[in-house]
């Protein structure tokens, strides 16, 4: 700071430090160039990694963008975010997909242009990616009604193949030799035991 000055300057940096600083940022594919006011859903395809190696964090994400706008006489005019209706499909190798929906069906919430687009999982935000929202131009913009997204839904791993086999492992029956071994061996054990039996006998006729 300054001294000996009418109005003193301050001269300060902050660093900032988000709360997913240290985290993997998520890589999604399948990003649109241009976003329009209704239609057909699009897909973004994310990773197991992405996800951070499990797909119920699938359920905590979402698609957003944002306008940064324009500052001016300390007035930040057209700045806008909007979080896009969305559903998901959680695959069995732990990749996902998320189902968006495009702009509702109103130019007047968001004004055509670029905004910066991002996906969101866990809290942990994608690197933004710049898409076009409607044509881009201030003309009336092409509205059509929105289709319906699908149900959402985790698809679990099919477990069955490795707990049949476990389960064959575990409660199989003994081979036919092992059966045979087993009936061998108590076949011996009473042969011994009647020959006992039978010498025990004639020692008691000769006394």
């Amino acid at each position: 700071m300054t001294s000996n000055t009418k109005f003193p300057t301050e001269y300060r940096v902050e660093i900032f430090y988000p709360s997913y600083f240290n985290s993997r940022r998520p890589q999604p594919s399948g990003l649109p160039s241009q976003i329009g006011y209704g239609g057909t859903f699009f897909n973004i395809s994310l990773s197991a990694p992405d996800l951070s190696n499990n797909v119920q964090n699938i359920q905590n994400t979402y698609a957003t963008c944002i306008r940064p706008g324009f500052s001016t006489h300390a007035m930040n005019m057209n700045q806008r975010m909007l979080i896009f209706e969305s559903s998901y499909t959680g695959n069995p190798d732990g990749s996902a997909t998320l189902h968006v929906s495009p702009m509702p069906p109103n130019a007047a919430i968001f004004p055509p242009g670029p905004c910066l687009f991002f996906v969101v999982v866990d809290g942990v935000p994608s690197v933004a990616v710049q898409v076009m929202i409607g044509s881009g131009s201030i003309e009336v913009q092409q509205v059509v009604n929105t289709v319906a997204l699908p149900q959402s839904k985790i698809i679990a791993a099919d477990t069955s193949k490795s707990s049949s086999s476990a389960s064959a492992r575990g409660t199989g029956k003994p081979s036919t030799s092992a059966a045979m071994r087993m009936v061998g061996m108590s076949g011996c054990g009473l042969s011994l035991m009647l020959s006992a039996a039978l010498v025990g006998i004639l020692l008691l006729l000769t006394l």
